[in-house]
């Protein structure tokens, strides 16, 4: 059975959830208050654990073997370059966005002249003992212009746009290329009505 790289991610995923519910029982309760044949219900028990065991197995078998195919796929059809590309991007973006989350919330004054007379106030309050402060001497000075301000904005709209076209990129790579299943992982994926 061919299948595209999105639904083979998908059934993989499947296999290993329905790994993960498959009963495994080692232990079983026995009552005094019922007519019970220990010895048929031990080997009852012993089988369905067997039986338990080998269908974690087979789904695992199942989601690692789609994986690696999907892997292979991936490697061919340049998906692990664009991934990698992505995550890049994503890094980038994810701090330059924090970065600008603060250079847009930061209250110091980026006007020279408007410092220079806050500076000579100052200076005039300190040497005359007027306007006394906790803070005397000191006030916030932003080191972040309007046009860095706006060069910052443009990259994170730009860094968003790029993450977009990769995305989009690997979404048509993922239903493009496909994979084809063995009939052992078909089988297993059919007996859990996976397919």
């Amino acid at each position: 059975m061919e299948v595209t790289l999105k639904r083979g991610a998908e059934l993989a995923r499947a296999a290993l959830e329905a790994a993960g519910k498959v009963p495994v029982r080692p232990v079983l309760s026995a009552s005094i208050y019922t007519q019970t044949d220990l010895r048929l219900l031990v080997n009852d028990g012993a089988k369905k654990l067997n039986d338990a065991l080998n269908d974690v197995t087979s789904l695992l078998n199942g989601h690692f073997a789609i994986r690696a195919q999907i892997g292979q796929a991936n490697a061919e059809a340049g998906i692990n370059g664009l991934m990698a590309d992505r995550a890049r991007i994503e890094a980038i973006e994810k701090k330059m966005a924090a970065a600008l989350a603060l250079c847009e919330t930061n209250n110091g004054e980026t006007d020279l002249a408007v410092l220079r007379i806050r500076i000579a106030a100052q200076i005039k309050q300190a040497e005359t003992g007027t306007g006394y402060s906790c803070h005397e001497g000191e006030f916030a000075v932003s080191v972040v212009s309007p046009e860095t301000l706006e060069t910052l904005r443009d990259s994170v709209a730009g860094l968003r746009r790029s993450r977009s076209a990769i995305q989009d990129h690997l979404a048509a790579l993922n239903l493009r290329h496909r994979i084809t299943l063995s009939p052992e992982t078909l089988a297993v994926l059919t007996k859990f009505n996976l397919v």
